[in-house]
């Protein structure tokens, strides 16, 4: 079975991953070249976490 990977380098088994991670991914460039204040960076960071935490209680 051959992984997608995403632009950030981040395999994933199945396409529903690879979306979520896509969207992810896009919302941190978005929110990374619009050089968003600290704060905000810092938010994007922790909802990122709090997405990426139940995708990897997935894989096992």
């Amino acid at each position: 079975m051959k992984l997608k990977t995403s632009w950030l380098g981040f395999a994933h088994q199945n396409s529903f991953e690879f979306l979520i991670s896509q969207v992810i991914e896009s919302e941190i460039l978005i929110i990374f070249r619009f050089r968003a204040s600290f704060m905000d960076k810092l938010k994007t960071v922790n909802t990122i976490l709090r997405l990426s935490i139940p995708m990897a209680e997935w894989q096992h």
